[in-house]
């Protein structure tokens, strides 16, 4: 017996979006404000490298989860977490 879990990922998408950009933002302000330290190019090459390592393992997680919980609609969230893996590398 297996039990499917229905949502509308539309919903979700814009505030995934919006939670995994924070970190881009805050970079963004700290570096206006002057509080990333003496290297501040560096700092934020390893804020954007780290959430994009975090982005890719969410992503290619996503396809044995859609399988083990029986939740097929999770395929139309890895896109947007592929491309913002995408967006944090060449960032």
């Amino acid at each position: 017996m297996s039990i499917g879990i229905k949502f509308n990922s539309n919903l979700i998408k814009l505030p995934l979006l919006m939670l995994f950009l924070s970190p881009l933002l805050i970079a963004v302000r700290q570096f206006y404000n002057d509080t990333l330290g003496a290297n501040p190019i560096e700092e934020i090459t390893h804020i954007t490298g780290e959430w994009a390592l975090r982005l890719l393992l969410i992503t290619l997680a996503i396809s044995p989860a859609r399988k083990l919980f029986k939740i097929n609609e999770l395929i139309h969230l890895r896109r947007l977490f592929g491309m913002l893996s995408f967006f944090y590398v060449i960032y």
